[in-house]
């Protein structure tokens, strides 16, 4: 019965459509010649119409009652960019905890993240500031960005504030691709390590930065003007041509986190980001100061607590510990473990044994103490150690 009742609904269709076409011809066949051209050019606007209608919705980002652009598009960004924010914020916090106690995942998986997040690359150049920090604040104006339109922070009435926060979108998506490029090529072609959170942050820059480049967040430019638009430099500046100033602004971010990659190379010290290949070891640089008498009666009490010391060759803040001590305290008070895969008597394999949270760490009487310490921080630990026994 459904077949016979299908069929008979496809046979109406067709006879409508070949009455409908018949009809056509025979009226067509009657009107004068002047009417047949009217006809002729009404079919023809009609075409041209639906033709550009097409054309332009193609070319038309897609937008949603609240006029922002690509609503959908902008939530996908929000949402990494969010996460982005989360684990940079949990690796800034853990580096600049005095008493950091995360359970290192990429240790327990064979890789390492300690050597690499305590590493001579982990601090903003001449600062005691975490490069995870600013990624924290990259991440963070990006979701923020991305979803202001969405939360009401942006008018999107205005034309030029929607442009604007475009281009603005652009340019972070931009830069951190653009850096976390280049981290990793000084992840793998420099340290010669691996770090799961190194990556899953790279992952998440360049998801963010193929959103803004392959999603449509370049702006068009003002349909009326575009017959206007030359080789001169008003079609960069005027801001009826907000397509040519985001290709500027893009290029500006890419430029700038380039010469921001290269000022964090060049920064860092030969002794501590030596270039090693696999048969090669590097030691840490000498001490070169001379223990005062409060470090020598320190260096006394460590030694007769057993105390060890775990860092890195490539790691300044070791380096700063030990002149903390100098060189009589030191050498002859303090065990040093080499942590670094390719460092001289590297013990790296004890270091992840013992969960070595980062460097320095010191190990006295059989408790983990990380961070860096001054003498005075190294006494009140020492009569800890001593009060719990």
């Amino acid at each position: 019965m459904k077949n016979i009742v299908l069929l008979f609904l496809t046979l109406l269709v067709g006879n409508i459509r070949i009455s409908t076409a018949a009809f056509t011809k025979i009226t067509y066949s009657h009107t004068s010649r002047l009417q047949q051209q009217q006809i002729q050019q009404d079919f023809l606007r009609q075409g041209f119409y639906w033709r550009n209608s097409i054309l332009l919705a193609e070319r038309q980002p897609d937008f949603e009652e609240n006029g922002c652009f690509n609503p959908q598009l902008r939530r996908v960004m929000a949402g990494v960019a969010s996460l982005g924010a989360l684990e940079t914020a949990y690796l800034t916090w853990n580096k600049l905890s005095e008493s950091p106690n995360e359970i290192d995942l990429c240790n327990t998986l064979g890789g390492s993240c300690s050597d690499v997040l305590n590493g001579p690359y982990s601090l903003v150049p001449s600062t005691n500031i975490p490069l995870s920090a600013i990624g924290l604040l990259a991440y963070t104006m990006t979701a923020l960005v991305a979803a202001a339109p969405l939360i009401g922070m942006l008018d999107v009435e205005k034309e030029k504030a929607e442009n604007g926060n475009r281009i603005l979108l652009l340019m972070l998506g931009t830069g951190l691709g653009t850096f976390s490029v280049f981290l990793m090529s000084l992840l793998y072609g420099v340290l010669h390590q691996s770090c799961l959170y190194c990556l899953a942050s790279a992952t998440l820059s360049i998801t963010l930065c193929s959103c803004v480049w392959l999603g449509g967040v370049l702006p068009e430019n003002d349909e009326n003007n575009e017959a206007t638009i030359s080789t001169t430099t008003d079609s960069v500046t005027n801001p009826q041509f907000p397509r040519s100033r985001a290709l500027q602004a893009g290029m500006y971010s890419f430029l700038a986190s380039v010469v921001a990659s290269i000022l964090l190379f060049a920064s860092v010290d030969d002794s501590f980001a030596e270039t090693t290949s696999a048969s090669e070891k590097s030691a840490p640089p000498q001490i070169t100061t001379h223990s005062s008498a409060q470090a020598v009666k320190v260096g006394k009490e460590l030694k007769a607590l057993n105390a060890q010391m775990y860092g890195a060759f490539w790691c300044s803040h070791c380096y700063d510990q030990k002149q903390t001590l100098g060189q009589e305290a030191f050498t002859s008070s303090v065990a040093y473990i080499e942590c670094a895969k390719d460092g001289v008597d590297s013990q790296s394999q004890l270091c992840k044994e013992q969960g070595i949270p980062g460097y320095p760490t010191w190990v006295i009487g059989g408790q983990q103490f990380p961070g860096e310490s001054d003498l005075e921080e190294l006494q009140e630990i020492i009569q800890k150690v001593k009060g719990s026994k």
